[in-house]
């Protein structure tokens, strides 16, 4: 009897361990949407400031903001690690 629980127990343990890391893949890639769904937005408000503005300062301010932001979505879409910390720095100063 105690050989049937100890099994079972086994066998449930390597079930768990076999499906984790999918479970963690799943988890990542829901965390990637979300950060280039983030980035997406924030691009599209630098896109829609960009057509009004008229200074070269100005301009030149949101063309690097906008081709930061495209430099972490690539990264991301390629399925580079990147950190929170640097998605939230460059959110920050893309902030309008």
């Amino acid at each position: 009897m105690k050989a049937n629980k100890f099994g079972a127990l086994l066998g449930s343990g390597l079930v768990l361990l076999a499906i984790a890391p999918g479970v963690a893949a799943h988890e990542q890639r829901d965390q990637r949407a979300r950060d280039v769904a983030a980035l997406k937005q924030r691009e599209t408000i630098i896109e829609s400031s960009f057509r009004g503005k008229q200074g070269a300062v100005e301009r030149l301010r949101l063309r690097e903001q906008r081709e930061e932001i495209n430099a972490l979505m690539r990264r991301l879409s390629a399925g580079e690690n990147v950190s929170p910390a640097e998605i939230d720095q460059a959110l920050r100063r893309a902030e309008l």
